[in-house]
């Protein structure tokens, strides 16, 4: 009996047990970041605490429904978290953060027996990745930062930025068609820039219209008068003509 306590006893102390776990990076996050918020006086709640505003979700993905949880870990200072006493199984790994963007922030964690591989969960690909990575403490996980989340519209440029992203904006995009609309501008809003500033050289240009338009009238109803006159002739020249030959 206490021979067998003594054994039971060696391999509970005596036999170190392996812990199933890994450890990831987020490498390249900048030091300084420009914070708009600030300039603007706007209040973020928890503005510079980073680490505390980036969420990370271990979900096993062979569990059954009685057995399912989801393992939250915290992100430390440096930018790095850690899991550990993991069953065998497959897990989903999702780092979301509010401030930054990660070049890939969805894997497919794979245990098997003190083993842990990861690679790059195909709905955050757009290339079907198959490669799987080995990751533990000594070699952790590397997420590569991507860009700063940005949640404040500039205001430096903003009405350009906008014409130039709206429907018309390849007008003001090329040269020649910026040109050409700003002449026909110029066109359609002239009349109403010489009546208003200058009424005296408007009423000369409307008497000019009037004349030049009056011109074009009587020239072109002088040809239609003629007509009739033509046609009398030529019948006139058929009749003569038919007389001729009865005779």
């Amino acid at each position: 009996m206490k021979l067998g306590l003594i054994i039971a006893g060696i391999f509970q102390f005596g036999v170190p047990v392996l812990t199933q776990g890994f450890k990831a990076d987020l490498i390249d996050i900048p030091t300084e970041i420009d914070e708009l918020h600030k300039e603007r006086q706007v209040t973020v709640v928890n503005g510079d605490n980073y680490p505390g505003r980036i969420q990370v979700d271990l979900i096993p993905l062979n569990s059954s429904k009685d057995n399912f949880a989801v393992l939250k870990t915290l992100v430390d200072e440096k930018y790095t978290f850690s899991y550990d006493n993991l069953h065998n199984g497959v897990y989903e790994l999702l780092v979301n953060s509010y401030d930054f963007k990660f070049t890939n922030d969805r894997y497919i964690i794979t245990v098997d027996d003190g083993f842990i591989e990861a690679k790059v969960d195909p709905l955050d690909s757009n290339e079907a990745s198959n490669i799987s990575i080995p990751i533990s403490f000594e070699e952790p996980l590397q997420i590569q930062f991507s860009e700063i989340r940005q949640f404040y519209d500039k205001s430096l440029n903003s009405v350009a930025e906008m014409i130039l992203n709206s429907p018309f904006g390849y007008i003001f995009k090329s040269k020649l068609y910026t040109f050409m609309f700003t002449v026909s501008i110029c066109i359609i809003v002239a009349p109403y820039f010489i009546s208003y500033f200058f009424p005296d050289i408007a009423e000369e240009l409307k008497e000019a219209q009037a004349e030049i338009a009056g011109k074009k009238r009587q020239a072109v109803a002088k040809p239609v008068a003629q007509v009739p006159s033509e046609t009398k002739a030529t019948g006139s020249s058929k009749s003569d003509s038919n007389a001729r030959k009865r005779r």
